[in-house]
């Protein structure tokens, strides 16, 4: 067997296990003196060890001894001081008895007055000073805390009603409109809550949000000067409608402006049609003109009437520049306008040989430029017209009335056809032989 404890075959020069060589553990277990001496050292240290640990032992009993000796000690010192301590309670109690019956009814009556009076006056105090600081809901709290000494409860409401004040003062309405709410009718709460619902529509109103401020206003249209601003509400509202083309909205706004702002729409709402007009869309620029009715608006209306009348008549278009003119009655030179387009009417025609219109519009024209001169002249010019086309009678019809005028005269007592169909037959007389 190794040292190591493996058991090899006598044969082996080396542990299988631990590979340590037999040589060096034969030599020595071959040496009976020094396996002696390794006994001897052996023996001794085990000695040792069972000498040190006997002497701890005794030297814990002697420890355990001394401690149990010093607590009976302790025990019976503090058992007399007990019986010490006993009889002078005892005797203490005897005198604490005679002097602390009375002492105690008047520390009770003390604590009562303390309890009853002082503390709550204390609080009360304090309570009343957060509210003169404007701390109302630590106040508010205060005064609840009191369970209704003296006049907590009434000092809770001022501190509400105070609270709802701030509120009002700080802009937060719909707080300070809940608080006064809920205070009812204490004080001048309602009338708080009209003011405060008037300051928050004010707000909304002075921040350009109309809609909102108009709905907010609408209730109190009797209180300060809420009529006005509703007035400017609808006049806001309207002009906006106007820019955006929303006629209805428009229109329904304006009913419910004042007298200023009236005019001020009536302005837009010319303006505006005006703008359709010139587009060319009359149909839509009627329905914005329906309601201008002021006297100083109507002329600018005219105006744009008039301007668009006179480009119709430089683009040839006679008839609705005619419409237009005739509409506008006296307005600025439309009659002599008027005139005028019969006249180049009338030229229009002669220079389309269709004489018989010109004659109709060079009269129509009545003393406008050269157009009486010229009614001759196209009477002439139909007749020579109507003797090229075979039609004799009609040309003589035509042409004899004008006989002083000399082109007319010249064709009436030089052309034959007139000989033969009415001179030489008796249909009329021959200019020739008058005077």
């Amino acid at each position: 067997m190794c040292a190591c404890g493996e058991v090899n075959h006598k044969d082996e020069e080396k542990c299988a296990a631990c590979g340590a060589e037999y040589g060096p553990q034969h030599a020595l277990l071959e040496d009976e003196e020094k396996l002696k001496e390794n006994l001897e050292a052996y023996n001794k240290a085990e000695a040792e060890k069972a000498e040190a640990a006997r002497i701890a032992a005794e030297k814990k009993a002697a420890e355990e001894k001394a401690a149990a000796e010093a607590a009976a000690r302790k025990a019976a010192e503090e058992k007399a001081a007990a019986e010490e301590a006993a009889r002078k309670k005892r005797l203490h109690r005897k005198i604490f008895l005679s002097i602390s019956i009375p002492l105690a009814v008047l520390i009770a009556a003390f604590v009562v007055v303390l309890i009853v009076y002082i503390i709550p006056q204390n609080h009360y105090n304090d309570a009343a000073a957060l509210l003169e600081a404007g701390k109302y809901d630590e106040a508010i709290t205060a005064f609840t805390a009191l369970d209704g000494y003296s006049d907590s409860a009434a000092r809770i409401t001022e501190a509400e009603y105070k609270k709802a004040c701030d509120l009002l003062e700080n802009e937060k309405f719909a707080e300070a409109i809940e608080a006064f709410t809920a205070l009812g009718d204490y004080e001048d709460s309602k009338d708080r809550i009209t003011e405060a619902e008037y300051r928050r529509a004010v707000k909304t109103f002075e921040s350009g949000a109309y809609e909102d401020a108009l709905n907010l206003l609408e209730p109190l249209k009797d209180y300060k000067d809420a009529a006005e601003k509703i007035e400017t509400c609808h006049y806001e509202l309207g002009m906006k409608a106007l820019e955006a083309d929303n006629l209805k909205s428009a229109a329904a706004h304006f009913k419910e402006v004042n007298a200023e702002q009236n005019k001020k729409m009536q302005a837009a709402f010319c303006d505006k049609g005006i703008a359709f007009y010139e587009k060319g869309d009359e149909e839509k620029a009627l329905t914005y003109f329906e309601y201008v009715t002021d006297k100083d608006l109507l002329p600018k209306i005219d105006a744009a009437y008039y301007a668009q009348a006179l480009k119709l008549v430089e683009d040839g278009e006679y008839d609705k520049a005619t419409e237009i003119f005739a509409k506008l009655g006296e307005y600025e030179d439309c009659p002599t306008q008027l005139l005028r387009i019969h006249a180049l009417k009338a030229e229009q025609y002669y220079n389309n040989a269709d004489y018989e219109n010109a004659i109709a519009e060079f009269k129509a024209a009545g003393d406008y430029g050269d157009a009486a001169s010229r009614v001759t002249e196209a009477t002439y010019r139909l007749g020579a017209q109507q003797l090229a086309n075979g039609e004799v009678r009609k040309a003589y019809d035509t042409l004899y009335p004008i006989r002083s005028y000399a082109p007319a005269y010249m064709l009436l007592v030089s052309n034959s056809q007139f000989y033969i169909q009415i001179y030489d037959v008796g249909a009329g007389p021959n200019p020739l032989n008058e005077n």
